[in-house]
């Protein structure tokens, strides 16, 4: 690895274990805020994120803000959990500087056909831990499980089974806008 890029690594690393103090953490998601409210799609690379926010932002057009698209923050401020855009946006580059209340997040897996269906803490739980940086201390551990239990306790969770496609993005919205 080239030593910039070395560099950065340890930097992200060093950045993620110390947001853990702070009641934050980096999160493998892309997040679209709509009207101030921000919406999360979490799964492992290559399933979709990217493609499913591309079409909140088609749907949308320019009411879609591109929070971010790969990496990001998510800290409980105030009583709640907020989102937030960092350098760490995926290869298209697209995050906004911006916070917004999260109000919900759907692990995305591809389909033959749409459907979101809400899902309990212990359910998504697993998926939520798979998409963060586990640090190696255990003090910083403890912190993040805990701050993953909060995540999963407060924040609705769905699982979104889709077609790359509009209409998709369509019953996400109408679903996850309403808490149902």
């Amino acid at each position: 690895m080239p030593p910039p890029l070395c560099e950065l690594s340890l930097l992200y690393r060093e950045i993620c274990r110390k947001l853990l103090f702070h009641d934050g953490m980096v999160f493998h998601a892309s997040v679209v805020a709509v009207a101030n409210r921000a919406y999360g799609f979490t799964a492992p690379s290559g399933t979709g994120k990217s493609t499913h926010a591309a079409q909140w932002r088609l749907k949308f057009d320019s009411a879609a803000v591109m929070v971010n698209d790969d990496k990001p923050l998510l800290r409980f401020v105030g009583g709640e959990f907020r989102a937030y855009g960092t350098p760490w946006c995926g290869k298209e580059g697209l995050q906004t500087p911006v916070s917004a209340p999260l109000r919900g997040i759907a692990v995305l897996e591809r389909a033959a056909a749409n459907r979101i269906e809400r899902v309990s803490a212990s359910a998504a739980l697993p998926a939520i831990l798979n998409q963060t940086l586990r640090p190696e201390g255990a003090e910083e551990m403890d912190r993040l499980l805990t701050l993953c239990d909060r995540l999963v306790r407060t924040v609705p969770l769905y699982r979104l089974s889709c077609l790359p496609n509009r209409a998709a993005a369509d019953l996400a919205y109408e679903t996850m806008r309403f808490g149902g």
